[in-house]
């Protein structure tokens, strides 16, 4: 998992240092560029093939020359625009049309470099895909870092003997942890979007690209998804804490009893159509033929308390489930974390709420049902 992590995490952020190298690059370029007159020489179109997505494009370089003075030294540039060498049929017939040979222009002087000069002062917005376009997989990663799953939060760990006498259970999928993702991931989807559109719109020199108009606002109405979901667990946050697990034993052979209880406290009266616990098996099981698999997850056993329903739930004092439940020894034993092969089974005590208006309240305590076992 720490793998996975890295990549989703590394390789995004090396893409977006490759596109801020050359956003900044093209701006000093543009920022530094001043007017000078320069004489037109003979120019040409190359055709170039390119390959996208399995499909071949045709684009066009112009090989453009002029000529201008520097300090009374006189200089020759083939650059069209800051960047780009390459653009569509009608753009480079446009610019043979308007820029023919012997027709003085104004072109704009690198000071720093005047090799680097340039014919049409313009800023690119292709370096730009390659920051926003990594989000996407730099948001996976992040998504992982919130929930925890690096810390192998989705393992069973022992039961905490309380004061009580009772060992509490860590669930998993609690409210505050579907929530941090969530905030992880749009925080950084809009800082990053709000980076790129001022940049942009503050250097770029107008009219603005189309190809601009139409990302940014494309960007910012995906990341809309991740404020939705933050927001439902925020708002659910409000109305409950998460779900507290007990048992009274340390480990879980097959066919002994098991007794579990829970306790959750609501902060505001809310309907609750259907409370209970239980416990389940899930397996993990891999179809198909070639390298052509997939994943299928499926309960296999299920034990369920009785469903409470309220009207309105309690704000002042906890609302409690108890179970009294065995794995039973013809179901499979917990699948080891080691084991790489199929099919997995992953054993667990789950709280559930069905609360109209809101999602449902889910929280999951891993356990390991072993074989064998230590009294």
């Amino acid at each position: 998992m720490r793998l996975i992590i890295a990549i989703f995490t590394a390789v995004p952020l090396i893409f977006m240092g490759m596109g801020a190298k050359d956003v900044i690059e093209q701006q000093r370029l543009v920022a530094s560029a001043s007017p000078v007159p320069a004489v037109m020489r003979p120019s040409n179109l190359e055709v170039v093939s390119k390959y996208e997505k399995g499909k071949r494009t045709t684009v066009y370089r112009h090989l453009v020359a002029f000529e201008f003075t520097v300090s009374g030294q006189p200089w020759l540039s083939e650059r069209v625009f800051p960047k780009r060498d390459v653009t569509d049929l009608e753009t480079a017939q446009k610019i043979r049309a308007d820029y023919p040979a012997g027709k003085t222009v104004a072109a704009w002087l690198v000071p720093s470099d005047p090799s680097a000069s340039y014919l049409i002062r313009e800023m690119e917005f292709t370096p730009y895909y390659y920051i926003l376009g990594p989000m996407l997989y730099l948001s996976v990663g992040l998504g992982l870092i919130g929930s925890g799953v690096y810390r192998g939060s989705r393992r069973a760990l022992p039961p905490q003997l309380d004061k009580t006498g009772w060992r509490m259970l860590r669930p998993i999928g609690t409210v505050v942890g579907r929530k941090k993702p969530w905030a992880m991931i749009g925080m950084a989807w809009y800082m990053v979007g709000v980076g790129v559109t001022a940049h942009y719109l503050t250097n770029a020199p107008r009219p603005w690209g189309i190809d601009a108009l139409i990302t940014l606002p494309a960007y910012f109405t995906v990341g809309i998804f991740s404020l939705v979901m933050w927001f439902r667990y925020a708002r659910l946050s409000r109305h409950l804490a998460d779900a507290r697990v007990w048992v009274d034993t340390i480990d879980f052979p097959p066919g002994r009893n098991i007794r579990i209880r829970s306790e959750q406290m609501f902060l505001l009266p809310v309907p609750i159509t259907s409370y209970k616990i239980g416990l389940l098996c899930e397996e993990t099981s891999l179809a198909g033929d070639g390298k052509r698999k997939r994943k299928s997850t499926r309960l296999v056993y299920e034990d369920w308390s009785a469903t409470k329903a309220f009207e309105s739930a309690p704000s002042k004092e906890p609302i409690a489930a108890k179970l009294t439940a065995k794995p039973p020894i013809d179901q499979p034993a917990s699948t080891s974390e080691i084991e790489r092969g199929y099919p997995r089974y992953r054993w667990f005590i789950e709280v559930r709420a069905e609360i109209p208006g809101h999602r449902d309240y889910i929280a999951r305590c891993p356990i390991t049902v072993a074989a064998t076992s230590k009294r």
